[in-house]
């Protein structure tokens, strides 16, 4: 698209993930339930991962959106975490996942399966946890004040805003609609109806 990238302008719930496990689970043996592709990412990072359940040093449960979910997946993920002393994790707590057709569930909607059925509810590393807003933070040369969070979801993207002391642009292409009373619960610093409105703010 003719934008200029490299690797640290790129912060998703994966990478947030792997920098949270790096700093509070060196050496830990993680258990993830996640799509291969996400495994193979945390793996790059030098974290210790397994997808068996029957590995017998399990430190944390990683849960993460899975396009490759199965039944057994969820089972051991039950399992380990009402058989272990075990931390639960996830990436992100985002309830469902856009597609050409409307929606799928995500990270969140997993999550409250496995909640429903032990009780326990996951720490979500992910926003709106200031996690994320911290790295991008410390890995470009950028203060707060010159920094702004553009999302759709009230939840994730302007509560993490709020959380963190950056300012928040909801755009309306999403999740979010102008008549949602969660505009005066979250209280963005400002709402346009598009990324193309919000360019042409900047440029003014």
């Amino acid at each position: 698209m003719g934008v200029s990238t490299d690797p640290q302008n790129f912060v998703t719930a994966s990478t947030a993930s792997a920098s949270w496990l790096r700093q509070h689970a060196a050496g830990k043996t993680i258990y993830t339930l996640g799509t291969r592709s996400l495994i193979r990412e945390l793996e790059g990072h030098g974290i210790r991962v397994t997808t068996d359940p029957d590995t017998q040093d399990i430190s944390f449960v990683l849960v993460a959106y899975d396009s490759e979910l199965t039944y057994k997946k969820l089972t051991d993920t039950c399992r380990i975490l009402q058989t272990r002393p075990v931390t639960f994790l996830a990436t992100n707590p985002d309830l469902v996942c856009p597609v050409l057709f409307g929606y799928v569930p995500d990270c969140g909607s997993i999550c409250q399966m496995i909640t429903n059925a032990t009780g326990q509810v996951p720490h979500y590393i992910g926003k709106p946890s200031t996690d994320m807003v911290d790295i991008a933070l410390r890995e470009n040369p950028f203060s707060k004040e010159e920094t702004v969070i553009v999302g759709d979801r009230f939840y994730t993207d302007i509560a993490c805003g709020n959380a963190s002391g950056v300012e928040t642009v909801l755009v309306l292409t999403g999740e979010a609609k102008k008549t949602d009373t969660m505009i005066h619960t979250y209280s963005p610093t400002y709402i346009f109806d598009s990324i193309k409105e919000v360019k042409k703010a900047w440029k003014n």
